[in-house]
């Protein structure tokens, strides 16, 4: 071919100019032909792609790196029908009409296929090609071929990975329909591919979440990415998922590249999370207020009990002075009630654990427990045969019980049916989401169910608080749950509810399980003192209270009862009176929290000074110098604030006479 132009040409410049110029144009074309023919080779050599020409389905010419992706050399290749780089006579055959289709309708063909090595191996393939005479692919073409293994390779790894992500990916189209989403869809939404591809991904959205969805993606039509974006897409059952986005737009092809991820759980898991961080501080602050108040208590109360003694004798008891410093009495013992529920609630209340089995407390208090609801309520038990003990205190448990059982009970005002379960559980990894305050392992679980109105979110939330009651004024206090929410936490367990307005509520409580054997156990608490005893005494006592109050109530009840009663402000001022004291001091009286010295520190400090001394420690509120977690050391004599004259000296008595 090449010859049969030159030859025209020469004829062409031998008609048209003289000799001489003729013979000297003829020279620069040829080298001008040998120039071009070098740099044609050159870049057939050097090009990065393989490149090769195929006429009548014969290789006719192919550059070195044809021959290292298929491994055979030149010379095994030219002049064999190219059928020998194919996996199949299917692919063959495709491969050549998908080509010759696009060269005849755009003049150039792009395919891509896998060819089969010498070696065996498969390997992909972008195979391009343009024909040698132009519109006329069966007069040969010039392909180029190039390697695309490794990107191939990478894609369908990212697809494996699409496919099998727990995080669910799409592409969607701004005309508001997916084009392609991941099967981790249908495992969170339960829809199938098909579903959510037919439809507008709008009527998957929450109806309240559609004004948010739509400005996201205005945001996303102006070519700007939307991080962390949030909504909620409605599952095949009916419910809701809360779904977190991050999105980028890719406006010249109109689709929006998305991954999203369920936070349903976490969502709910900082919710209670929250919850149980403003129930710790309004607990500590309760705390706080009650031992405050239970030093007031303590000072009304022992007041009210030495002017009752005045009074004895020479007043009636029908005369309106002693039927009004009664009353002052009742109120403050309803206070007193008030402070110790609000201790529980801040786990500050003494605790005297014993290995406990649930379902016998439960039988022991049925009938109590039938005497509180109405006959228009049924009472239904589910106990496990083969409970587990737990560590608890009983009358704290008892409360617990009963608490629930009341609350169930204001829930049904027209009847219903009171449901009580115990089952050993065991809380895993994947459980535990759900109980922020829980750990592993084994627990005793107490369900308290009823049918009745049942409570809306708002009410659910705050349903632990103090103070905190649907109920009318004067129809209740509400701390009830939050006694029982105090009571379990200082037990080391936990407690949730469940509840929705007309469909009831369902409270369970967690108490970690304690092994039978070897389990330490608290001794039982000390035997009720004899209130018939005599309280006299003529013994010495070191009285050390901060509040004045409560500390000169304290020594005018001692000196009235005939002891040599002896004050001090702080621990200090305690051991200085000890150590300068010429006679023995049989019994130290001390609160626990003071501001120089704690009375544990003043007690042992004491038994140097005074040796042989005893101690009763007075308190509001038990810190862990004394009560570590709330659970009292083993000997330890502790008289609980607010007390009365009697609980005073009675104890005092029995301590001295031990």
């Amino acid at each position: 071919m090449e010859d049969f132009e030159k030859a025209g040409m020469d004829r062409s410049r031998d008609q048209d100019a003289p000799a001489g110029e003729a013979r000297g144009s003829e020279g620069e074309l040829e080298a001008e032909l040998r120039r071009s023919e070098q740099r044609l080779k050159s870049i057939f050599r050097a090009a990065p792609v393989g490149i090769g020409q195929v006429a009548d389905r014969v290789l006719l010419e192919v550059n070195e790196r044809v021959c290292e992706m298929v491994g055979y050399t030149a010379e095994e290749l030219i002049g064999q029908n190219a059928r020998m780089l194919y996996p199949s006579d299917e692919e063959f055959e495709r491969v050549g009409r998908e080509k010759y289709a696009q060269i005849l309708e755009r003049g150039t063909g792009t395919v891509e296929t896998r060819w089969r090595r010498k070696d065996g191996a498969l390997i992909d393939v972008l195979l391009s090609s343009s024909p040698l005479a132009p519109g006329d692919p069966s007069a040969g073409v010039t392909f180029t071929a190039l390697d695309i293994t490794s990107r191939k390779r990478a894609e369908r790894e990212r697809d494996r990975l699409f496919d099998l992500s727990l995080d669910m990916f799409c592409i969607a189209g701004f005309d508001g329909y997916f084009k392609q989403i991941n099967p981790a869809w249908q495992r969170l939404l339960g829809w199938t591919a098909q579903e959510m591809l037919s439809k507008p991904w709008i009527d998957f959205v929450h109806p309240e979440d559609h004004p948010a969805t739509d400005k996201a993606l205005e945001q996303l039509a102006q070519g700007e990415s939307v991080i962390s974006f949030e909504n909620r897409y409605r599952c095949r059952d009916g419910s809701f998922r809360r779904i977190s986005w991050n999105s980028y737009p890719l406006l010249a092809e109109g689709l929006i590249c998305s991954v999203a991820r369920d936070i349903t759980g976490q969502v709910a898991l900082e919710a209670r999370l929250r919850q149980s961080e403003k129930l710790e501080a309004v607990g500590q602050l309760a705390g706080g207020v009650a031992h405050d108040f239970n030093n007031i208590l303590t000072s009304i109360l022992g007041n009210v009990e030495l002017a009752r003694a005045e009074l004895a004798g020479r007043v009636a008891p029908g005369d309106a002075l002693h039927q009004e410093i009664e009353e002052i009495r009742r109120g403050a013992l309803r206070a007193a009630d008030l402070t110790r529920q609000l201790l529980a609630f801040g786990r500050c209340q003494p605790s005297r654990p014993q290995l406990l089995d649930l379902n016998h407390t439960l039988a022991e208090m049925e009938r109590m427990l039938r005497r509180l609801i109405t006959k228009q309520i049924k009472l239904e038990h589910a106990c496990a045969p083969d409970l587990s003990s737990v560590l608890a205190d009983p009358a704290q448990i008892e409360q617990v019980v009963m608490n629930l059982v009341l609350n169930a009970r204001d829930a049904m005002p027209e009847g219903g049916t009171l449901r009580l379960e115990t089952a050993n559980v065991h809380l895993d990894e994947r459980t535990l989401a759900w109980h922020v305050e829980a750990g592993p392992g084994p627990y005793v679980m107490l369900a308290v169910s009823d049918s009745g109105c049942g409570m809306d979110a708002e009410t659910l939330e705050r349903a632990f608080e103090p103070f905190f009651t649907t109920k009318e004024v004067g129809e209740g206090t509400g701390l009830g749950l939050s006694t029982v929410y105090g009571i379990v936490r200082q037990s080391g367990g936990h407690v949730t509810v469940e509840s929705e307005p007309g469909r009831g509520s369902t409270l369970r409580v967690y108490l970690p399980a304690a092994a039978a054997a070897g389990t330490a156990c608290s001794a039982p608490s000390a035997a009720e003192e004899d209130l018939d005893h005599a309280l006299a005494g003529s013994e010495t006592v070191l009285v050390c209270e901060d509040d004045p109050a409560v500390r000169g109530l304290m020594v005018r009840m001692l000196a009235r009862a005939g002891y040599a009663a002896i004050e001090a402000a702080s621990g200090f001022q305690a051991l200085e009176i000890a150590r300068g004291h010429e006679g023995q001091i049989h019994l130290l009286v001390t609160d626990i929290i003071m501001p120089d010295m704690d009375g544990k520190r003043l007690a042992g400090e004491l038994e140097q000074a005074a040796p042989g001394v005893k101690t009763l420690f007075v308190s509001g509120y038990t810190a862990d110098v004394i009560a570590r977690h709330g659970v009292l050391e083993e000997g330890v004599q502790l008289l609980e604030k607010p007390f009365d004259r009697r609980a005073f000296l009675a104890r005092v008595r029995a301590l001295l006479d031990e």
